[in-house]
């Protein structure tokens, strides 16, 4: 690996080769590198680079997103120098002192998500070929600056310093996710928020919000006021559980935010099982025609028999309906319908599935709703976006376009690659963070691999990434969400970023040190590591 190292020119400090209202006097520059995940390459120089009131931004000409990313950094920075930095669309030099320039360059060995890192005494240097790849560089300084960057409750003046240094910085896998159950638990837009930025600081790019199940619909669709009407709160049976929903202008507000820090929020709605939330107000689309209730997780069945009736047109033109709305509110390439956990029990005993089935020569209720898959990827794919499901809907054929998220393990994962489908690796023995620590400790999430070892050569482009996956039945508080996730979501964020030859669990669990004293400033409320 060819790693270059910056020369810095002689100038007034002879300690460090900087400019002596540059220097801050420290030396030992290496000692304060604790990013996460860890770099492709980096060399760490001497000295330091001071942000300061004079120091300027330069952003590309006629590149909104660049300006976005300046004019986020400026905003970063300004409780902590009094005043935000100015920023500039022309600039004379990509070295201009006391400067911090983004560059966009079109280069293959950084691919849309690289970056380059050139830190000297005078000068910050940024290049990448594409947006995303700034904003990453931008997390990389935040993780150098000091942790009280992250209190944004008060202004108060801190030496803003970034050790001299070069990075150059790509990552391995292209979905590097985090799905929150919204269902189970009801999670509010300000905790989302939060942990959108959460997910960009250590450069996570998916948000999968579980949005439906059987303990509640959280998201609003105008066609069927009903669904957050009745379908969104418990039965009054409970009343210390909390439903709730979002507005269409909440996901809006979300989906820009994240965008802005280039995660993208993956709506799921849960079909044909998980479903039975919906027949408290539209019982006529189950197979029994039955009113249900909404009950906590642990006061009910995990699993409940009442699903969407695969015989029943009615559940297409209403599915169809919500996912026309689904598209308009999230710009995500993927829209994940679930597929998991489906029992066939009602379709076996229904007419209306029976007759469906015999009607399109189906051998069996898996492939009933290997059809049912089909015909909703059909309608997805009518609108530009793509179908991704659990595992199960391998089972009875895959639909020609899907992707598979792999969750029992990483056979169904395999399967799937090897018919040329994209897969998330996401297996409950590495990536359930609603599983108790000592069951998933940090370093086992650390280590995982997505890539399996029994996987052909020629098939291994077909897995994106991987997903933690926090299933909030365990984890009933934002507290207790908090307590799972972190620190594995660390340890997975390097998982998925950092060669796999790079990696050193000991030397990762070093760096993580400093990082909980950024993270106890930011009020993430984290747990244990085993």
């Amino acid at each position: 690996m060819i790693r270059t190292t910056i020369v810095i020119g002689l100038t007034m400090c002879l300690a460090c080769g900087c400019s002596a209202s540059k220097c801050a006097g420290d030396h030992t520059n290496a000692a304060k590198i604790n990013i996460i995940p860890k770099p492709v390459e980096m060399t760490v120089g001497k000295g330091l680079f001071r942000i300061d009131t004079d120091t300027k931004i330069y952003a590309p000409t006629a590149n909104t997103e660049a300006e976005q990313i300046a004019e986020y950094l400026a905003e970063m920075v300004k409780h902590r120098t009094g005043s935000g930095l100015e920023i500039s669309r022309s600039r004379t030099s990509q070295t201009e002192s006391n400067a911090i320039t983004f560059h966009l360059e079109h280069r293959d060995d950084l691919g849309s998500e690289g970056y380059i890192l050139s830190v000297r005494p005078d000068s910050i240097l940024i290049t990448a070929s594409q947006p995303a790849g700034m904003f990453y560089a931008v997390q990389t300084i935040r993780q150098m600056l000091p942790e009280q960057i992250e209190d944004t409750t008060k202004e108060h003046y801190i030496n803003l310093s970034v050790p001299c240094i070069y990075i150059k910085d790509r990552p391995v896998f292209v979905w590097r996710g985090l799905l929150l159950d919204c269902s189970r638990v009801f999670l509010e837009k300000k905790f989302l928020l939060r942990y959108i930025d959460l997910l960009a600081l250590y450069k996570m790019n998916i948000l999968q919000l579980h949005l439906t199940d059987d303990q509640g619909w959280r998201l609003e669709i105008k066609k069927y006021p009903e669904l957050t009407e009745l379908c969104s709160e418990f039965s009054d049976r409970y009343p210390d559980a909390k439903g709730g929903y979002y507005s269409q202008d909440d996901i809006k507000e979300m989906v820009e935010y994240a965008r802005r820090r280039y995660v993208t929020v993956v709506p799921e709605i849960e079909m044909p099982g998980h479903s039975s939330s919906v027949f408290v107000a539209y019982p006529h689309l189950s197979c029994r025609g039955e009113k249900t209730e909404i009950f906590p997780f642990w006061k009910g069945p995990t699993i409940t028999k009442d699903i969407f009736c695969a015989g029943n047109e009615d559940v297409y033109t209403f599915l169809e309906n919500v996912l026309g709305e689904v598209v308009e509110m999230f710009d995500s390439e993927y829209i994940h319908i679930g597929g998991d956990e489906a029992p066939k029990d009602r379709w076996k005993e229904c007419p209306k599935c029976q007759a469906m089935l015999a009607r399109h020569n189906l051998t069996d209720e898996e492939h009933l709703q290997a059809y049912f898959t089909q015909r909703i990827e059909h309608f997805l794919n009518s609108k530009g976006r793509k179908l991704i499901g659990w595992d199960e809907i391998l089972e009875g054929g895959l639909a020609k376009n899907a992707a598979v998220m792999s969750w029992r393990g990483t056979v169904g994962g395999i399967k799937a690659a090897r018919m040329d489908h994209y897969v998330v690796m996401s297996p409950t023995s590495a990536c359930y963070f609603d599983y108790d620590i000592r069951t998933t400790p940090l370093k086992e999430t650390y280590l995982y691999n997505p890539v399996p070892a029994e996987l052909p050569s020629d098939k291994r482009k077909f897995i994106l990434g991987g997903q933690g996956n926090m299933w909030t039945q365990s984890a009933p508080t934002e507290t207790a969400i908090d307590k799972h996730t972190f620190p594995r979501l660390i340890g997975l964020s390097e998982a998925l970023w950092t060669p796999s030859e790079l990696k050193d669990f000991d030397d990762f669990h070093n760096r993580l040190g400093a990082h909980y004293r950024r993270l106890d400033i930011m009020h993430v409320k984290y747990g244990p590591e085993k």
